[in-house]
């Protein structure tokens, strides 16, 4: 699972008239909702899509992106999360390991992605095994390159509209 906390707040801001203060609060509030949808294109954009086992394109986890709006008020709250139990892995990578299995005495896998029962002659053409030493994962750090690539950009530029849309509706 993948979680992105995205929180915003009014700290050093004293607006006494409750109309610039709503102004403000309504202001930032839209920002950070379309904010929130920006990080999350560019997410879903970024998210390597791999093959599924079975030899068709995959995309399960750029698929799995969810957002949920936690406080739609000020201090704003989002949350940019991926169920996907395998997320994890993709962005940080793993170190080698030993897969074992748990439910049935072996492990039975086809050996790479492009392979077909069908080509192979039928089920037996598959691998059976009781252990796999896997060599580990590389880290893609897609998320946090994504991050990155946003805070060197359009966040700044966004939050640049939003500051500029505030000033002119309290002129």
């Amino acid at each position: 699972m993948v979680n992105i906390q995205m929180a915003l707040e009014e700290k050093g801001v004293l607006l006494t008239d409750p109309g610039a203060a709503e102004i403000f609060r309504q202001e930032v509030v839209k920002g950070g909702v379309l904010g929130t949808e920006m990080v999350l294109t560019e997410i879903v954009r970024n998210t390597p899509v791999g093959q599924s086992w079975q030899g068709r394109p995959g995309g399960s986890l750029a698929k799995g992106w969810q957002r949920q709006y936690v406080a739609l008020d000020l201090p704003f709250e989002a949350l940019i999360t991926n169920p996907v139990p395998y997320g994890e892995t993709v962005e940080k990578g793993s170190k080698p390991h030993v897969i074992l299995p748990r439910n049935k005495k072996a492990l039975a896998f086809m050996p790479f992605a492009n392979f077909s029962l069908a080509e192979a002659g039928g089920l037996g053409a598959g691998v059976v095994v009781k252990k796999v030493n896997h060599p580990g994962t590389k880290p893609t750090h897609f998320v946090e390159k994504t991050v990155a690539g946003l805070e060197s950009g359009p966040w700044p530029e966004h939050w640049g509209r939003v500051v500029n849309t505030i000033v002119e509706r309290l002129s």
